[in-house]
């Protein structure tokens, strides 16, 4: 955006089941920035469907994103399937990095990507961090994977000058649920030849932390002392609810249950913090306090109805990347329109997206980005 700092929308809130479906919805959320702000032009963070990911089409995909004048910072490489299934839950975890399928499709997105730009271009990819513990994921063979993954990224460099990098993305309730975790990830793993080189980088997701109470301090300090660079900032917001005895705001997260996501749920009281996977584990044992629940819910909103958000993480990691003359691509990651009460939505998505960039992007200037 010329006007101040850059923001992408990840277009992983798009149900795209092809090439045609993700170009016309690119388009549409263009013109909703533009109605919004004429002078504005979003970037984009790609999420692929198959066909694409597969290498076809990606033609046609470049030259939309020419046309339009749209720098893109990179893939969604997350999730290796259909993101809006009707039931998606665990699966979004698989496969795992122990598993040579999540290799071939990192490899089919890094060569994907590698058509969208240029030389001297760079872009990252996001990934899964590791697995899902019940998933029985060998993670000597995942860290084997990985660094595989890094390796081809860097032949890649030196045969074509695109800088290309994987960025593992923390959540709650995985093998690497907090950026301390995949701090100590590293350094178990010595897998500082990767950060060093820049190949191996973490994925910041706000709603992830908010939800596992990780501030944006600890996140970066844990990150520095791994020599772990930031290569993407996912920028999205939880459900926060405090659950000291009100029975109506109970029945209003529990309206929030819906079968296609995980929504991993943590609650904060003096006896510590507790951890459940799904919310419907939380609502059964009902334990009073501090509720967070992992639900990308609109990052414009302080609350809606009787339930509060985490927006002000967001600011607060805004403020400290800036504070540490940090300053990598911000991608809007509010995926989850369609589950959420029809109150809190405009009757477009285009319109709701392009409300969140300028948010973010105002946001972002009065912190002091450029």
């Amino acid at each position: 955006m010329p006007e101040g700092p850059p923001v992408a929308w990840c277009t992983n809130v798009h149900d795209a089941k092809d090439c045609a479906d993700l170009q016309r919805a690119i388009e549409q959320v263009c013109e909703a920035v533009h109605k919004e702000a004429p002078d504005v032009r979003p970037r984009v963070g790609l999420w692929l469907p198959p066909e694409m990911a597969d290498g076809r089409n990606v033609q046609a995909l470049r030259q939309t994103l020419s046309a339009r004048g749209l720098q893109c910072i990179g893939l969604n490489a997350f999730p290796a399937m259909q993101f809006h299934a009707d039931v998606v839950k665990t699966a979004v975890y698989r496969p795992a990095w122990d598993d040579p399928r999540r290799l071939q499709y990192t490899r089919r997105c890094a060569k994907a990507l590698t058509e969208l730009l240029e030389p001297g271009d760079s872009a990252g990819l996001t990934t899964v961090p590791i697995g899902w513990p019940g998933h029985g994921v060998d993670v000597e063979a995942a860290v084997g994977q990985i660094r595989h993954m890094c390796d081809d990224l860097e032949r890649v460099h030196q045969a074509i000058d695109i800088d290309l990098h994987l960025a593992i993305e923390p959540e709650p309730g995985c093998l690497l649920d907090t950026t301390e975790s995949l701090a100590r990830f590293v350094e178990q793993h010595q897998l500082h030849d990767l950060t060093a080189s820049g190949r191996l980088r973490a994925c910041l997701d706000v709603c992830h932390l908010a939800v596992m109470h990780e501030s944006a301090d600890d996140a970066l300090d844990a990150l520095a002392r791994a020599h772990l660079a930031v290569g993407r900032v996912q920028v999205s917001s939880a459900v926060e609810a405090d659950m000291t005895g009100s029975q109506a705001t109970r029945d209003a997260l529990a309206d929030l249950d819906e079968p296609r996501w995980m929504h991993q749920t943590t609650c904060l009281s003096e006896a510590g913090r507790e951890d459940w996977p799904d919310l419907p584990d939380a609502l059964a044992k009902g334990s009073p306090g501090l509720w967070r629940t992992h639900l990308h819910v609109p990052v414009h909103l302080q609350s809606f109805g009787l339930l509060g958000t985490t927006q002000g993480a967001i600011l607060d990691m805004l403020r400290a990347l800036h504070a540490r003359d940090l300053h990598p691509p911000l991608e809007v990651e509010t995926y989850a329109w369609s589950v959420l009460p029809e109150a809190v939505r405009l009757p477009d998505l285009s319109s709701e997206i392009a409300r969140e960039l300028l948010w973010v992007r105002d946001c972002a200037r009065a912190e002091g980005w450029t």
